[in-house]
This record gives C-alpha cells, sequence and structure tokens, in this order.
C-alpha cells in the first residue's frame, strides 16, 4: 500500500517515460528594513516547464549493502534539536515589513546579489539570479514551490526565514545550490527538495499539508522532510524533522535520476515516516552518523543500501539504531 501510494504521487507529477521502467522495476521487487534590489515582478505560471532535475521518492530501495557500523555516542537530548526558539524569524527580533508580489501571485528576483531581509512576503519566490540572500523573513505561498531556484543559478542564501505552505505548496524550498540555515517549515507537502551542491542545516520541518483545502480532498500526498532524487554534494546537518508515522520519510535519498555521492546526514533529530532514513542502491561516500531517532516510524527507522558508512545513530533513550 506504502508503494502505491508513493508511485501514484511520483506519477501525478509527470516527470516522463522513465517512471513507467521503475514503476515496473518496484513492483517485481517490492526586519526593521527591507533591503532589496531585484528587478521586476512577474507572473508564475501555472505549468512550470523545464524546472532541471525533478525531485521526487526514492526508488531501489533494497537491503543490500556493504558498510562499516560503530555505536559510541549517546543520545542527544530532544531539547537541543532546532524548534520554534531558534528557527524562523521571531528569535532574531526581527521587524516584518510587507512586500509587493506581482498581481499573478510571484515575487521574481532577477538582479544577482539582491538582498531581502525582514520582509513579509505573501506570495511564491522565483530567483532567476545568482548570489541571493534572503533572512529574517516570513514566506507565506501555495506553491507549488514557496522559493524556487532553477539549476542555472547559484549561491542561494535562506538564513532565519519562515516558509508558511498553504493547500497547494508542494515544496518549501527548490532544487539545487542553496544554503537553508534556521529554517522554520510547515504547511507544505514536503519540506526541501535538494539536488546538488547544497546544504540544509539547523532547521526545522514539521507539520505538512494534509492534502485538503476548504474542507476538501484536493490531494493525496505522501510527505518527505528532506528528499532527492540524485542530487551529489548534499549536507543535511542539525536539523529536526517532524513527520507523522504514516508518512513517506524524514530523509530519502534517491537514485532516479542520479547517483547521489558525497552526501552526509548527521546530528538530525528524526521523528516519524514510514522509515526514518531512506536510502536508494546508488552512489557513494554517503555518510550517516551521530543522528537521534524516535521510534514513531510506521516500518523501521531506516531502509538502507548501497554503500554507505554508518555510525553513532541511537534512539532517544541512548540505544543503537540497528541498519
Amino acid at each position: 500500500m506504502y508503494y502505491d501510494a508513493w508511485w501514484r504521487a511520483f506519477e501525478n507529477e509527470k516527470r516522463g517515460s522513465v517512471l513507467s521502467l521503475y514503476r515496473a522495476a518496484l513492483a517485481s521487487a517490492v526586519t526593521g528594513t527591507l533591503v532589496l534590489s531585484i528587478g521586476v515582478l512577474t507572473f508564475w505560471p501555472a505549468a512550470l516547464s523545464g524546472l532541471g532535475t525533478p525531485i521526487r521518492h526514492l526508488a531501489g530501495i533494497g537491503n543490500n549493502h556493504t558498510t562499516s557500523v560503530t555505536h559510541t555516542r549517546t543520545a542527544a537530548i530532544p531539547i537541543t534539536a532546532p524548534g520554534p526558539d531558534s528557527t524562523g524569524w521571531q528569535h532574531t527580533g526581527a521587524h516584518l515589513t510587507p512586500l509587493t508580489c506581482g498581481s499573478n501571485g510571484e515575487l521574481l528576483i532577477s538582479q544577482n546579489n539582491a538582498t531581502i531581509d525582514s520582509a513579509l512576503i505573501q506570495c511564491n519566490v522565483r530567483i532567476n539570479a545568482n548570489n541571493v540572500t534572503i533572512s529574517r523573513s516570513m514566506v507565506v505561498a501555495g506553491g507549488p514551490w514557496a522559493i524556487y531556484k532553477p539549476d542555472g543559478y547559484t549561491n542561494l542564501k535562506v538564513t532565519d526565514v519562515e516558509i508558511a505552505g498553504k493547500p497547494g505548496c508542494l515544496a518549501a524550498l527548490v532544487f539545487s545550490h542553496y544554503t537553508a540555515t534556521r529554517v522554520n517549515i510547515h504547511g507544505c507537502q514536503d519540506g526541501v527538495r535538494i539536488d546538488a551542491d547544497s546544504t540544509l542545516q539547523d532547521s526545522w520541518i514539521h507539520n505538512f499539508w494534509d492534502g485538503t483545502q476548504n474542507g476538501q480532498r484536493i490531494d493525496e500526498p505522501n510527505h518527505d522532510g528532506v528528499v532527492t532524487t540524485g542530487g551529489s554534494n548534499l549536507t543535511i546537518r542539525h536539523n529536526r524533522i517532524d513527520n507523522p508515522h504514516s508518512n513517506n520519510s524524514c530523509i530519502a535519498i534517491g537514485g532516479v535520476y542520479a547517483e547521489p555521492s558525497n552526501v552526509l546526514i548527521e546530528d538530525n533529530y528524526l521523528d516519524g515516516g514510514n522509515y526514518s532514513v531512506l536510502l536508494a542502491p546508488y552512489g557513494k561516500n554517503r555518510v550517516i552518523k551521530d543522528n537521534t531517532f524516535t521510534r514513531n516510524f510506521l516500518t523501521a527507522p531506516t531502509n538502507l543500501a548501497g554503500s554507505y558508512a554508518w555510525s553513532g545513530n541511537v534512539y532517544t533513550d541512548g540505544s543503537p539504531v540497528p541498519n
């Protein structure tokens, strides 16, 4: 049932004919001042195309792996995990200034080196520029992506920002070449969809969108806190991910479109998921260490495949997490 729901969600995004091949394989296997320099505001298209590397759920999850395993760590106290007092804009003392969005519901940032600080942004943000910084701000957006940067641009920094999704928000932050720090993410189907050369750290992902709008069901979402289908050079460090136990995963590293390598999953507090961590059998130099797991998962704490290093991962009571 879990994989059927997963593949329905995957196919609904219409990412191409490659999906049918993977389905067949799986079926057989299974704040005061606003500083702004951004150019023009424009319309967020209803149907986005050319998104670069697509991000969705995994394929090829299995149990065969080579790994080194040690357990030498005492569990972190949950209070040390990121939360409402250490993420988003409110803990900074910033005072937000409303920012005018485009008439069709998008803020387009098109100037390199633009900085937005202490802003209330009540629309989707599209970033067609390099070296953009968004700090001490709040983004309230209905999607499909709250903050979206095409792959052709680099070095986005999102720091001390709250991203509050509304019905229809598929993910809070996508796709590649970004660093997100102390971000408070809630209200979207997924937390972040992470691709090449990206870092998520000191952030809190929680309270996913349940697929309803005005009391009516409009989607059947499957939730991941952090998910990639092929990005390499990824760092996921010291985050808190709260995912109800019937949903997909806290962290999902797949390999549908590439072989994600140089992946570090370190010192995260992982609460829930069908599996709290999913790892497909593709890629190399994948390290999972010093993470704290609750026992609120549905099936198991992990479903890991391929080559990876595993050390210091514990439950909240200090006992080692099997892999």
